[in-house]
């Protein structure tokens, strides 16, 4: 996937990342990138863990859309990532707030690759492992 169009998630490329995109049946080349849903092949190994959201940036003049900025370890290993939010995240997730957390998924082979699970909610971060 090219580039990210905003300099907030840019800095949080991560080499590799793949998401969902949408195309124009009649105008194949009309293609939208999905930056809020990144995806992982079904042959790549995952592991689960906790994130935290330390941010959300609000859509601006300079963004394409609402992000979340959020944290998560593994290995002792401490992780940022940045991730756009659909149009529609309020209805969605209604409740999405800095501080909360959520189940993030990550590559066994670049923990850097990680996908938050904004539908998996965590209320209680006592049952995870820190990774």
């Amino acid at each position: 996937i090219g580039n990210f169009p905003h300099a907030l998630a840019r800095q949080y490329q991560i080499k590799g990342e793949r998401y969902t995109m949408r195309y124009n049946d009649k105008d194949p080349e009309d293609i939208e990138v999905d930056y809020w849903h990144p995806v992982f092949e079904k042959e790549e190994n995952t592991h689960f863990t906790f994130a935290r959201i330390s941010k959300i940036q609000k859509k601006n003049f300079f963004s394409i859309g609402t992000a979340i900025v959020y944290n998560y370890t593994v290995n002792e290993r401490k992780i940022e990532k940045c991730i756009y939010l659909r149009d529609d995240y309020k209805i969605l997730y209604p409740n999405l707030k800095e501080g909360q957390f959520y189940e993030v998924e990550f590559w066994d082979k670049n923990v850097y690759r990680g996908v938050i699970h904004l539908e998996k909610p965590i209320l209680d971060t006592s049952k995870w492992k820190d990774r």
